[in-house]
């Protein structure tokens, strides 16, 4: 079967469920807690303690008989007598009873008898003489058992990326490893007899390999470990030669070869040893992606142009990497609300995704302007640019003033 002309485009959101109904999530691994930021949970973390386990101060103070402060003034301060220390990190060494205090520190545990805490800056001392100048209602300025975890509460659910504050809640809960989902492996390939690596010769007619590089970064952004397998030129033999190299990673990423010329021959490549499920989308840019499956592994046939290898990357690959590891969100691209500067044009049944720059106007509007040199081969387009936006396939274009969602860049 020849690829050499694409019949029908079909809608990114058709081809994003094409290819997640024929993917298979990754295995898992332990890590330890400390190496697992960004790492995504296959199923909720709980824990087997409570966080406190002991009832302690939330305050530095005085731990006492909340009774005894009742309807104490600045004028008639409470009268107590301070009959010990319990410091951070130790026992205590004496209980609270009516008309004594203990002087606590955050964190320490609550003495016995006493259930509340009185600030130390509400309070005047002299020796053991403590004048208490606010009352204070049981309980007050006291963290209980399990106030911030309780033994058997999700910490981290299924499907979420670890972030440095659940690496704390987790090793305050006494967990040091936990199971995070294997990083997909992925095979990048950049094809076209034209490319040179950077640093090589470059004469008229050769342009240097970009993709490689930028897909592999994507690759490692979106949580995936790239393998680098070079150029490939522009035959049958060396392609196929490469795909069935990618075989011993979880998916494969081409750059190139997916139009409809002489030379752009991997759709053909892909069908002669496993299937094309789909080539051609209504996007722009990035119309001719391709993809299909190998030993049900997935191959992405991205374009050749930078940019348009970018968005489609974006769009597409890096949802898919992050569906294989079963995280909860396909897309972790910030976003802002912003006013569209330009009017953007635009054509009916294709997704445009338009890269804009954002400006903070003197009204403290972020507006967003197009970039307005955008040809899916000007990679500077990308760098000048802080985010995309999305022209659904339904409009003609957006107005100028128009309220817009722009995905940012990843930092």
């Amino acid at each position: 079967m020849s690829f050499h002309e694409i019949k029908e485009r079909i809608s990114v959101e058709t081809a994003l469920r094409i290819i997640y109904s024929r993917i298979a999530k990754v295995g898992v691994e332990e890590v330890s807690v400390g190496d697992s930021l960004g790492r995504i949970v296959p199923c909720d973390i709980t824990s087997n303690i409570d966080v406190p386990h002991f009832v302690r101060s939330a305050m530095d103070g005085y731990a006492v008989v909340a009774k005894d402060t009742f309807g104490c003034t600045q004028q008639k301060p409470a009268k107590l007598e301070v009959y010990g220390e319990c410091r951070v990190g130790e026992m205590p060494k004496t209980r609270v009873s009516s008309g004594r205090a203990v002087e606590v520190a955050t964190g320490s545990q609550l003495p016995g008898g006493a259930d509340a805490v009185v600030k130390v800056e509400n309070t005047r001392r002299n020796g053991n003489a403590l004048m208490v100048f606010f009352p204070v209602t049981p309980r007050e300025n006291v963290s209980e058992i399990g106030e911030d975890v309780k033994k058997g509460e999700v910490v981290i659910k299924s499907g979420q990326a670890v972030r440095p504050q659940d690496i704390s809640v987790l090793l305050a809960c006494g967990i040091m490893k936990i199971n995070v989902a294997k990083r997909p492996t992925a095979a990048v390939i950049a094809t076209g007899n034209e490319l040179v690596e950077p640093g090589g010769k470059l004469i008229p007619g050769k342009v240097f390999n970009v993709n490689s590089n930028t897909l592999s970064a994507y690759v490692s952004l979106y949580g995936g470990e790239p393998a680098d397998l070079g150029i490939v030129g522009d035959s049958f033999k060396e392609l196929r030669s490469a795909l069935e190299s990618g075989m011993k990673y979880d998916l494969v990423v081409f750059s190139g070869g997916t139009s409809v010329g002489k030379m752009d021959m991997l759709p053909d490549v892909v069908s002669s040893i496993g299937e094309i499920l789909f080539r051609g989308i209504s996007m722009r840019p990035g119309g001719p992606t391709a993809f299909g499956l190998v030993q049900g592994k997935p191959v992405f046939l991205l374009p050749g142009f930078p940019v348009a290898s970018m968005v489609v990357f974006e769009t597409l690959v890096g949802p898919t990497i992050r569906k294989m590891m079963g995280a909860r969100h396909l897309d972790p691209r910030g976003e802002v609300i912003a006013i569209l500067g330009n009017r953007i044009a635009s054509t009916i049944g294709r997704r445009d995704y338009v890269r804009v720059r954002l400006e903070q106007a003197a009204d403290g509007a972020t507006v967003a302007y197009p970039v307005r040199t955008s040809g899916s081969g000007i990679i500077s387009s990308m760098t000048k640019a802080d985010g995309l936006i999305e022209i659904p396939e339904d409009s003609e274009g957006m107005e100028k003033g128009s309220k817009v969602t722009v995905k940012l860049f990843p930092e």
